[in-house]
């Protein structure tokens, strides 16, 4: 399972949207994902980023970036 497709598990048990952080400790207390990174909220942060509509790289979105800095599931 890549970290977007945890962070997509994460949002669809969730009615609003989350945090990096709150998306990030999710992951893990589920264990759907294991980090090796020194920073594993900064690698969530830059996967969900790059896979959100606050990007427009021309493929499709997962996430919604919301302007308080969250996301959701578009």
């Amino acid at each position: 399972m890549t970290i977007s497709e945890a962070a997509k598990r994460v949002l669809e048990g969730k009615s609003g949207s989350l945090s990096v952080k709150e998306i990030y400790e999710a992951i893990v207390s589920k264990g759907l994902y294991e980090f090796k990174a020194k920073n594993p909220v900064a690698v969530v942060s830059n996967t969900l980023r790059n896979n959100s509509d606050a990007r427009d790289y021309g493929k499709s979105s997962l996430f919604h970036y919301n302007e308080n800095g969250t996301y959701s599931l578009l």
